[in-house]
């Protein structure tokens, strides 16, 4: 019946859209006619509404939403009685009105379908509660028939639980003896520990007496320790300085070393430069004389060519030759003798420098070696006289160390 009163207003929107020009020259009263329809309309869908509320009954748990969803379509439909009302009053914009108001009625049709189809849901969701109930009523049915087995189950275990409790009751009644008899051991354990104890806080006082003493000794040694810190920081000083000096010895007979060689050398280079002036002249020398002898030579050779008895002339010749060889073999001899000289006298400078400069380096290091033993035996002395000082409580410490029965109960 809804659906068949939202078709009718469909319809009458239809043709109140097809036909604009006619519902504005229609008059008044035919308008008021047709408003009057429309709220005969709206009034039967809102019977239709609650009849349809009353014949689908929802569910509990859908009901609420139900009901505010019908309150909001009367609320609808309050509204469009409304809007007929002012249409009433304004006959010039009732064909847009009438637009909206159909199309709101469309809008409660297909509310209306989906209520419908809610109902049908809920009606649904109760058939399947009855057999959620009958199933319920079925399992108490069967929960009613076990109970007898049941109530044996729970006699049967009573006993055993009964038989149980009684078997732990003698356990427990035999394991409180036990803990008795292990509780006045332990009492009899305590009195004898009580009486270790007193005896242990007696020698914990007498350690303590000695640790004092101990560390009196302690500090004292450190003080000790400290001034002969101090005393050897203070030789390391002075050996510092004793270094100092002896590394600036060092430096200035180095330099001083230095000095002489190069004057030694200076003095060996002026020779040789003299020796190779006598060379050169030497040179020259027997250049001039080779000169002459080529210029006899060839004086010889005409002279021989314009003179056949020559026999006395080569004679002359070859004793000439010897004479020349001869001076030529002492000129290279004393130039050789010359080289040897030099080499022999810079070899012998040269043996001369290393020999100081290892004697240098010799005396350094007994210089060294001499400051080194005397630093260690002021160190040795202290050191002695440190162990000399320790030795003397060395009994007290001992006596301290000499005690793991002490420790031992005082760990426990």
């Amino acid at each position: 019946m809804v659906v068949s009163v939202l078709s009718r207003c469909s319809n009458k929107e239809d043709s109140t859209q097809l036909n604009p020009q006619q519902s504005v020259v229609e008059p008044s009263s035919k308008a008021r006619q047709r408003n009057k329809n429309k709220t005969e309309s709206a009034q039967i869908l809102h019977a239709q509404l609650h009849s349809v509320q009353h014949k689908h009954e929802p569910t509990q748990v859908n009901q609420l939403q139900q009901q505010e969803y019908i309150q909001t379509l009367e609320l609808q439909l309050k509204r469009l009685t409304e809007e007929n009302i002012h249409l009433i009053n304004t006959g010039a914009s009732t064909n847009v009105k009438i637009q909206v108001l159909g199309e709101q009625i469309k809008k409660l049709s297909i509310d209306n379908a989906n209520l419908e189809k809610q109902a049908h849901r809920n009606e649904l969701l109760d058939k399947e509660a009855q057999k959620e109930k009958e199933a319920l009523i079925r399992y108490n049915e069967q929960l009613a028939q076990s109970l007898p087995n049941v109530e044996k189950d729970l006699k049967r275990i009573e006993e055993i639980l009964h038989e149980q409790l009684n078997e732990s009751q003698t356990s427990y009644l035999h394991e409180i003896d036990q803990y008795k008899r292990r509780i006045a051991q332990l009492e009899t354990d305590n009195e004898q520990f009580e009486k270790e104890i007193y005896q242990l806080k007696q020698t914990i006082d007498l350690n303590q007496q000695k640790e004092h003493e101990y560390n009196d000794l302690q500090q004292q040694l450190t003080k000790e320790i400290e001034e002969y810190k101090k005393q050897i920081d203070h030789l390391q000083i002075q050996y510092q300085s004793q270094k100092n000096k002896f590394r600036q010895e060092i430096e200035r007979l180095e330099q001083e070393k230095i000095s002489e060689q190069h004057q030694y050398e200076e003095s060996l280079y002026s020779k040789l430069a003299e020796k190779h002036i006598q060379i050169d002249a030497l040179r020259t020398e027997l250049d001039e004389t080779k000169e002459r002898n080529d210029s006899t030579f060839s004086q010889l050779d005409e002279r021989l060519q314009s003179k056949r008895d020559g026999s006395q002339l080569l004679n002359n010749i070859q004793y000439f030759g010897q004479c020349l060889s001869s001076s030529r073999h002492i000129f290279e001899s004393t130039i050789e003798s010359s080289k040897q000289t030099l080499s022999t006298t810079v070899t012998t400078n040269k043996h001369d420098n290393n020999q100081r400069h290892i004697q240098t380096n010799n005396a350094i290091l007994i210089l060294m070696i001499l400051m080194i033993q005397h630093t260690k035996s002021q160190l040795q002395s202290t050191a002695n006289l440190v162990i000399g000082s320790t030795v003397v409580h060395h009994k007290h410490i001992l006596w301290i160390l000499n005690y793991p029965i002490l420790t031992m109960r005082v760990d426990f």
